[in-house]
């Protein structure tokens, strides 16, 4: 039987978040320091076989929209970007709510945690 290629999973976020998503044992973690920085790091890793899942902290999120929009349709299946919460945006924002809707807009059904 053909085992599947192992895809990794990759972290694009600030300072306060970085020692947490370390913690969780994400595969490669890009510390941002200024805010040109996103573009190139998620146009490098949106050209790589090898990443499966890119998440992203939602304060940087915002800046993917300018990424070149050929790059962005060549994308396949994978890598699926993520964006994740903050401590800030957790006080703001109900996370359940919006990772049931998340998961509802790209698996096509609610799942309830």
């Amino acid at each position: 039987m053909h085992r599947p290629k192992e895809l990794k999973i990759v972290c694009v976020c600030s300072s306060i978040l970085e020692p947490f998503i370390r913690v969780l044992g994400i595969d490669e973690v890009y510390h941002i320091d200024r805010i040109e920085d996103v573009k190139t790091v998620m146009e490098r890793l949106l050209m790589r076989n090898d990443v499966g899942i890119i998440l992203v902290e939602w304060s940087l999120y915002k800046y993917i929209e300018e990424l070149d929009t050929e790059l962005l349709l060549r994308k396949q299946l994978y890598p699926i970007i993520i964006p994740i919460p903050n401590p800030d945006d957790i006080s703001r924002v109900d996370v359940r709510e919006y990772y049931r809707e998340f998961v509802k807009k790209y698996v096509g059904f609610e799942l309830y945690v």
